[in-house]
């Protein structure tokens, strides 16, 4: 399983141009912790566990620029999608509790995803193989720093 904490983040921020990090599985909010000390527009975490969700809400009620959103990947992301631009880059983190095939399937339908960067935890089961069904060729996949396989755009 993959550790967020080892991935330069700031790096992927500035060679891609990520502007919102959207994070499938908050888990403790670690990951949207760290997403707190770049300079994303906004930072958004979706949990399906709610007491998971309540603890992580509660431990970042005082920084305006994260939502944490309690439901499934689907419901999640209508609740954010509206709120970031489709010409925006976006950080998306899929933590291994989350169904990335299915939930890659779901964002893959509602967003064009040529200038995102995905970060999906090696011990999701499936992961590289939805990946590069869904991506194609218009991202590099390859398994990264911190055990995550990282998908960044071609060009």
């Amino acid at each position: 399983m993959g550790v967020l904490a080892t991935i330069d983040l700031a790096r992927l921020v500035a060679d891609f141009g990520c502007r919102y990090f959207v994070e499938f599985g908050t888990g403790d909010g670690a990951g949207i912790a760290r997403a707190g000390d770049l300079a994303f527009e906004h930072a958004y975490s979706i949990e399906p566990s709610h007491g998971l969700a309540i603890k992580a809400a509660f431990r970042h009620a005082e920084c305006q620029t994260m939502t944490i959103i309690h439901g499934r990947a689907e419901r999640g992301w209508r609740e954010v999608s509206p709120e970031i631009p489709a010409d925006a880059p976006v950080l998306f983190v899929f933590n291994p509790q989350t169904l990335p095939e299915r939930d890659l399937a779901m964002l893959a339908d509602a967003r064009d995803l040529r200038r995102d960067v995905l970060l999906v935890d090696d011990g999701a089961e499936n992961a590289e193989a939805a990946l590069s069904a869904l991506l194609g060729l218009s991202h590099r996949i390859a398994l990264g720093e911190g055990g995550f396989l990282r998908a960044v755009p071609a060009s």
